[in-house]
């Protein structure tokens, strides 16, 4: 389950779930965040986390993305230090391979090996799936 400070009371959220994993459709605040080489979209997208090197995977829900990176919020109530660690993620039907570039409360930081197509990610922001409201 989804640590309850994401919890939101506002009557316009939504739940979703895939497998068991649950989370919250948040409110739609800003959405985008550009003080960034690429600017981060405030998104919702259920997502698998693998990190590469220790075979280990993680549910969880990315919550901002670029062409270049995104941020990742495992599902679990805690976050473990994983700088530099090689990931691959999958989400919206597509697998991304990267690096953890940091590590705060709010979810993990990964940048990609390789900038995303930005017709693709345009496509990936439109979906009303993915918005964050």
């Amino acid at each position: 389950m989804l640590n309850k400070n994401t919890a939101h009371n506002d009557k316009s959220s939504k739940n979703i779930s895939l497998n068991g994993m649950r989370a919250l459709k948040l409110s739609k605040k800003k959405d985008t965040i550009s003080n960034r080489k690429h600017t981060r979209h405030n998104c919702l997208c259920l997502a698998m986390l693998s990190l590469t090197n220790r075979f280990i995977k993680m549910e969880g829900i990315i919550t901002e993305i670029s062409k270049s990176g995104l941020k990742f919020k495992p599902a679990k109530n805690y976050i473990l230090e994983r700088k530099n660690t090689p990931i691959s993620i999958d989400f919206a039907n597509k697998k991304i391979s990267g690096k953890i570039v940091n590590t705060k409360s709010d979810g993990y930081g990964i940048v990609f090996h390789e900038l995303v197509d930005e017709v693709w990610l345009n496509d990936f922001l439109n979906n009303p799936e993915h918005a964050p409201n």
